[in-house]
């Protein structure tokens, strides 16, 4: 859901596009003129401005200018009965630019369309941001740990707190978790740590080893494998078995010492030449 800013002086359509829009699934705030947008924006940041041009107090074309100036990051769409202003340079400032009908459809899909087109923008801003905090030759964690955080079994559980566990003794500078998540995705940031760490430890539940495969067809290779119910003899119990009948809570489906004999396997991997 998106919020927008309609400006519109014609109250009977302004009315109109917010039931229009509503029910596409949006919130919708309301303004009769670019006087009252730009205040409207001052109180509260919006995801997209639908925007009039003949109107009263300010009209669209002088409230552009201010929007682009101030308020940069968000698009606008000229909405508008008079399509000559198209052709004034003022008007490229704008996400969009579509003439007035009665029938809404396109103003349905433009929205659709320039609010699909501002998530992609930021989403590729903040990946780029996200890179920057990381980049290869800077200082890193000396291995990486990749573990099943699965939480349908007792075995994946088991390996998630194990490998906090090895995190907690060793410390974050000899040994850190990686995104597991991200190596399909070759997040950069992750890749690269990958890439540099000394070692690079799997730690599994069960036999399907879905960390170590994964790890592997992103290009890595396995210092160390380790499967809990190969390595330490853990019986597998998935937990929807006791949905409706004896469901306990969750760390009764642990055990300490199955935590315990896990995170040392970790650490022997990590610390041994």
């Amino acid at each position: 859901m998106a919020k927008l800013l309609i400006v519109e002086d014609d109250e009977s359509q302004r009315f109109l596009y917010q039931e229009e829009l509503q029910e596409e699934g949006h919130e919708v705030v309301l303004a009769k003129s670019g006087k009252e947008a730009l205040k409207c924006l001052e109180r509260t940041l919006f995801d997209l401005i639908v925007l009039d041009i003949r109107m009263p107090e300010m009209d669209g074309i002088e409230a552009l200018g201010k929007i682009a100036s101030r308020y940069k990051k968000t698009p606008v769409i000229l909405h508008t009965a008079y399509p000559e202003y198209r052709n004034q340079s003022i008007a490229s400032l704008a996400g969009a630019f579509i003439p007035k009908s009665s029938d809404l459809s396109l103003l349905k899909k433009t929205v659709k369309d320039v609010l699909e087109e501002k998530n992609i923008e930021e989403g590729e801003t903040k990946m780029a941001e996200e890179q920057k905090h990381w980049q290869e030759g800077m200082k890193t964690h000396e291995n990486i740990v990749f573990s099943c955080f699965g939480g349908l079994s007792n075995t994946g559980i088991t390996s998630a707190l194990a490998s906090l566990e090895a995190v907690k003794e060793l410390g974050l500078e000899k040994v850190a978790i990686g995104c597991l998540g991200a190596l399909p995705l070759e997040v950069a940031p992750v890749m690269g740590k990958t890439k540099a760490a000394k070692k690079v430890v799997t730690v599994d539940g069960c036999p399907f080893e879905c960390s170590k495969k994964i790890t592997e067809k992103a290009g890595f290779k396995v210092t160390k494998s380790i499967v809990l119910v190969r390595d330490i003899g853990m019986k597998k119990k998935a937990l929807h078995e006791d949905i409706g009948q004896n469901m306990k809570g969750l760390m009764d489906y642990v055990s300490q010492d199955e935590v315990k004999r896990t995170k040392e396997l970790i650490v022997k991997a990590i610390l041994e030449d």
